[in-house]
């Protein structure tokens, strides 16, 4: 099992680009292969995961990315909600 800190996971899910190189992730390349990478990436926090440097919205954001939510739909629901 690889553990992230809470940088990796923004990188990993395409939410911040890495500052050099790539990493692989079931041998796909984080450059390249971000949509087929989401279908596969899970996020299993042990506690509330709210990082104290950013916004509801950039919370909402990364988290969508993540579960490979369409931005369409989360901009809309976001327009509702907030």
């Amino acid at each position: 099992m690889i553990v992230f800190h809470a940088w990796c996971w923004f990188v990993a899910a395409g939410f911040l680009p890495s500052s050099v190189g790539t990493a692989y992730i079931n041998g796909l390349d984080m450059r390249r292969d971000m949509v087929k990478i989401r279908e596969n990436l899970g996020l299993c926090p042990q506690h509330d995961v709210l990082f104290d440097t950013i916004t509801v919205e950039e919370h909402l954001t990364f988290f969508a990315r993540v579960w490979s939510r369409p931005m369409n739909l989360l901009l809309r629901d976001m327009r509702k909600q907030l």
